[in-house]
């Protein structure tokens, strides 16, 4: 029976252990060496296939197809999970069903987590309740109140597990002094493990930063015209020179706009350039240089011809129209830029719009006291700053020392395993300890009451069965409530319980008691004494 009994347990653990596998093949998180990753739907972009809420199971696959829904990491919004519409060579177009646009970044295949395998709609939902502090908290509850109650009924005395019909034939090995210390310090160590593997996967995978991409828009201003030789050191104006009115009639002015930006971009916009004539009490009019453009790109450059002539004849009707004259005017030529576009997959929008100054009289234009010379006048820029919202792999801060999570998960489940597997390996020492140490160890471990003698008083005819498995035997002791009388003959132990008219002897043989003080007179026929 004790031989059938090891058969089926080493069947029983075989089955376990080949069930534990398929699972872990199944199910297996990515974090941990599987080949699943958990997805939980935060949005509507997936209506109504996948709603807020659900769980998704998603498996790495060797390739993916049009119309597979995928998840993939963008790189500056964390996990998406949309359809594939389309491919662009290595690279893989997706949409969410619910959306009238395209996503904005294009992953290939080795940034796509996996096609999806299993769905479960509002799964995701309570599994983000159980991971807030006050779900943990109820399951930390529950597990206490089941490892009491199951504490409980294992110290339950002999007496109520008969009353209650709940008697077992075997209990957990009795551990000695060392072994009990070895083992509590274990099973402190696994809940330890316990708590970390529950921190660790309660934890997303990563967590969201942000950081600051800095651009920068400029500019730079220029004019020519055409003048006599002999008033300049070339045959025309140049930029910071002063322009005569006497000897030039028009002037061409250009702006040669450039952005900046240390990430991919692409942008674009709308353009325009004008120059404003005004005066100090508020008149003012805007006469543009040209017509307004559209550039694609990081740059470009606009430029516009302006007729003094005219500028000065309106002035004068102006004059003549109002009786009020100024000697000096202002004329600002005024270029505007709007910003449109991405920068890192994010959308800008910017405006810039310097402006250069002159001042015009009836004998010259020139630009206004010391422009000529500062260069933040004619090369004017503007700083911008995008906050991009992004992620980064969590971590966690463990007796000083910063994991990643994913190192973390790592030794929390491997610690874990470490510690089930010496409590087992100590139990199962204990058991064997137990079953070969003799009588001793078995009352132990089955809360039988021992009484040694020197003889079991026998009635002659009176009926002896003998039991063959120490499990059975001790079974029957208990459910008697028989003490167990043991007789010790050198290393043969008999053991003996009444029940009734009947009495149920169990022979045990002790080991040999290893080394130089073991004592062979003490074998029974037949043994080999040890050396």
């Amino acid at each position: 029976m004790t031989l059938t009994r090891r058969g089926t347990s080493y069947a029983v653990i075989a089955s376990t252990l080949f069930m534990f596998g398929l699972v872990w093949l199944a199910f297996a998180p990515a974090a941990i060496g599987g080949n699943v990753t958990y997805v939980i739907v935060n949005g509507n972009s997936m209506e109504p296939g996948l709603r807020r809420g659900d769980l998704v199971m998603v498996r790495q696959s060797a390739g993916y197809e049009i119309g597979d829904v995928v998840t993939y990491r963008h790189p500056t919004i964390g996990p998406v999970i949309h359809r594939i519409v389309d491919r662009d060579g290595d690279r893989f177009i997706l949409q969410g069903d619910n959306n009238d646009w395209l996503d904005s970044y294009n992953p290939n295949a080795a940034e796509i987590a996996g096609a999806k395998w299993l769905h479960i709609p509002a799964a995701g939902a309570v599994i983000a309740h159980v991971r807030n502090p006050r779900g943990l908290t109820l399951v930390g509850i529950i597990l206490a109140g089941v490892l009491i109650m199951t504490a409980s009924k294992r110290h339950q005395s002999p007496e109520t597990r008969r009353d209650t019909g709940t008697a077992r034939p075997a209990q957990l090995p009795t551990l000695d002094g060392g072994a009990r210390e070895a083992a509590g310090t274990l099973a402190l160590l696994a809940l330890a493990c316990l708590v970390l593997v529950a921190v660790t996967f309660t934890r997303p995978e990563r967590r969201p930063v942000s950081s600051d991409i800095a651009y920068q828009q400029s500019g730079a201003f220029s004019y020519t015209a055409e003048a006599p030789a002999g008033i300049y050191d070339d045959a025309a104006v140049t930029t910071g020179a002063p322009v005569f009115l006497e000897v030039t009639e028009r002037v061409t002015f250009a702006f040669d706009y450039r952005f900046f930006v240390d990430a991919r971009s692409d942008v674009g916009g709308v353009w325009s350039l004008a120059a404003v004539v005004s005066n100090s009490n508020g008149w003012q009019r805007t006469l543009p240089l040209s017509e307004p453009g559209t550039f694609s790109g990081a740059g470009f450059t606009a430029s516009g011809e302006l007729d003094l002539i005219a500028v000065q004849q309106m002035i004068d009707s102006v004059v003549e129209q109002t009786g009020v004259r100024h000697d000096v005017n202002t004329i600002v030529i005024r270029p505007r830029v709007e910003l449109t576009g991405s920068v890192a997959g994010q959308p800008v929008q910017d405006t810039f719009a310097p402006e250069l100054i002159f001042r015009l009289d009836a004998q010259h234009l020139r630009l206004v006291d010391g422009a000529a010379t500062e260069r933040a006048v004619l090369e004017p820029v503007r700083a911008g700053l995008l906050t991009l919202p992004g992620s980064e792999p969590n971590s966690l801060t463990l007796l000083g020392w910063e994991l990643s999570l994913s190192h973390a998960r790592t030794l929390a489940v491997a610690g874990l395993a470490l510690c089930v597997g010496l409590l087992g390996w100590l139990l199962v020492n204990a058991r064997r300890v137990q079953r070969d140490g003799g009588a001793e160890s078995a009352a132990a471990a089955h809360d039988i009451q021992l009484i040694e003698v020197t003889d079991f008083g026998l009635a002659h005819g009176q009926r002896v069965v003998t039991i063959a498995s120490v499990d059975d035997f001790a079974l029957l002791a208990a459910r008697a409530g028989s003490p167990v009388l043991l007789q010790r003959t050198g290393r043969m132990q008999r053991c003996v319980a009444h029940v009734g008219e009947i009495s149920y002897e169990h022979l045990v043989e002790t080991p040999p008691v290893a080394g130089p003080s073991a004592d062979p007179s003490t074998a029974p026929a037949g043994a080999g004494a040890q050396a």
